[in-house]
């Protein structure tokens, strides 16, 4: 009984190693990507977007859009199919849903915001170099508040000197100096 139980597996192992071979055949040759218009390759991913870090996302958009497959009509939606989180609910809202509008609505949405927070480290952050003449510092600081300024974000005065003081690398004896003039100059 036992001898004839092998012409019974047979038939089933031919059939698993033919499903074997053929999905290796299909991801080898990229007979996928032409015939179900799906990318073997994971360069071409389409880029995925939860709320955060905006700039990065739209420069690999646009690095998606050269590479990509996808016809035009449908790039917005694929877009749309790979976020989540609030952005979606974003590009959920719209009533056309092509990319020139998904990509307008999420620059409003984001594109300030995200400016405003890099422009903001930039302010914070800035520092007076070691044989920077403070005039050069200064000029800076006034450009970097003048940027914020012009993107709605006001720092009130004393806040601002404490920073300039601060990013000027003063001895805690001038900077005290100094912050008693302005508090003084009201």
């Amino acid at each position: 009984m036992f001898e004839y139980l092998y012409l019974l597996l047979i038939p089933n192992i031919l059939f698993h190693f033919s499903l074997i071979y053929t999905n290796w055949l299909f991801h080898s040759t990229n007979i996928g990507s032409s015939h179900c218009g799906m990318e073997v390759s994971s360069k071409n991913q389409v880029p995925r977007f939860d709320g955060t870090d905006y700039r990065r996302w739209k420069k690999m958009v646009a690095i998606w859009k050269t590479v990509t497959k996808v016809e035009a009509a449908k790039m917005g939606p694929t877009l749309i199919l790979n976020m989540k989180g609030k952005a979606l609910d974003i590009a959920l809202e719209l009533q056309d849903n092509d990319i020139d509008n998904l990509l307008k609505k999420l620059e409003e949405v984001y594109g300030s915001s995200d400016e405003l927070l890099i422009r903001f480290e930039e302010y914070d952050s800035l520092k007076r170099g070691t044989n920077q003449p403070m005039r050069e510092f200064i000029h800076l600081f006034e450009q970097k508040v003048a940027t914020l300024k012009a993107l709605k974000l006001e720092i009130p005065e004393l806040m601002q000197s404490h920073k300039l003081f601060k990013g000027a690398g003063l001895s805690k004896a001038d900077e005290k100096l100094a912050f008693q003039h302005v508090k003084t100059s009201k």
